[in-house]
């Protein structure tokens, strides 16, 4: 048996990534990576944050970063960071989600996006070998509004999956923007598209991920989905600053 230890984590467009960095460095939760994915890297200083990070992490970590929109003329995007002594990555692409005018949007959801510009949001997806295991590794950041959407942005990845040949073991890391106020809504159709397609939500045990301290707002939206979900695990999110999300951990116990 081996573990596997995953983690994802929006990093803010690295607007404090010294602070980031020092905890990345200190932490020893870090060292035992396998794999790392991030939601809003950016580049500073002509620097891809994701190479930033693989430098604290260590001479064995790769990365790739995939950036694909641009936020306040600053390139964006999602990046995959993976110890290369433990994970075998032999192709690695990105693709588009479903964009915000959707044709089954409803009209309640349609008024949003009036106001808001149009975001271009993607996927990375990567595939190689855990040890004897074939894996595949999809990173993403869906959409902050409209459920559907979301919903639509989701079962394309799971789409996606579908469509490719079959592995040992396949993972779907990200920010989901899950959003709530008080209870609503409940994502409940976006955990059972999630079961439908053969997948597990292994975090469902931590209560929060995100934080506004000012206003003492807390959600849940980042996630760690697993197929199949027959493994052993454990999940935690350590408050770690360095952004206004934290980060999410899963060790899974691979046979």
């Amino acid at each position: 048996m081996d573990i596997l230890r995953i983690c994802t984590w929006n990093i803010k467009k690295g607007q404090y990534l010294p602070l980031l960095l020092k905890q990345i460095s200190e932490n020893k939760t870090f060292s035992g990576l396998d794999i790392f994915g991030i939601q809003e890297s950016f580049i500073h200083k002509e620097l891809e944050d994701a190479g930033e990070i693989v430098k604290k992490l260590g001479p064995e970590y790769k990365y790739f970063q995939q950036n694909m929109q641009i936020r306040k003329n600053v390139l964006q995007g999602n990046a995959l960071i993976w110890n290369s002594k433990r994970i075998k990555i032999t192709k690695k692409e990105s693709f588009f989600l479903p964009d915000v005018y959707g044709k089954h949007m409803p009209r309640w959801e349609k008024m949003f996006f009036k106001f808001i510009p149009k975001q271009e949001r993607n996927c990375i997806v990567a595939e190689g070998k855990f040890g004897k295991k074939s894996i595949r590794i999809y990173v993403t950041h869906l959409d902050v509004l409209g459920y559907s959407h979301k919903r639509a942005q989701l079962k394309a990845i799971f789409t996606h999956s579908d469509l490719q040949k079959p592995v040992d073991i396949t993972c779907v890391i990200g920010d989901f923007n899950t959003f709530k106020i008080a209870t609503r809504p409940k994502w409940k159709n976006l955990s059972k598209d999630a079961e439908m397609a053969g997948f597990r939500d292994l975090t469902t045990e931590i209560v929060w991920t995100f934080s506004r301290p000012r206003v003492r707002f807390k959600q849940k939206l980042d996630s760690i989905f697993i197929k199949p979900f027959d493994f052993h695990y454990k999940s935690w999110s350590p408050n770690i600053k360095g952004s206004d999300h934290i980060p999410v951990f899963c060790d899974i116990t691979v046979k």
